[in-house]
């Protein structure tokens, strides 16, 4: 696998790199809860985390192109996750 130079800037930073599509979903899930911090590409492999996010935890997209619909989605699905259940 290719490290990108955003990769090896990221990890050069403390960050945790971590490929999602190589570990089962359980794991995925596992880091997602765990994570203070999120940093990612609007790509598939960040759609779990509204999904498994903790309500202190921050994340950031990078987003490839001009994908404003893509980002406002992912935006209100987290938002959405977060929300105090009202049932």
């Amino acid at each position: 696998m290719t490290i990108s130079w955003s990769t090896a800037m990221m990890e050069n930073a403390g960050y945790f790199i971590f490929h999602p599509q190589e570990y089962h979903l359980e794991v995925q899930l596992g880091v997602i809860r765990a994570a203070r911090y999120i940093v990612g590409s609007n790509e598939s492999a960040f759609h779990l985390a509204p999904f498994a996010i903790r309500s202190d935890a921050r994340a950031t997209i990078l987003m490839r192109g001009n994908r404003r619909e893509m980002l406002s989605y992912l935006s209100t699905q987290m938002q959405s996750s977060l929300a105090p259940n009202r049932s």
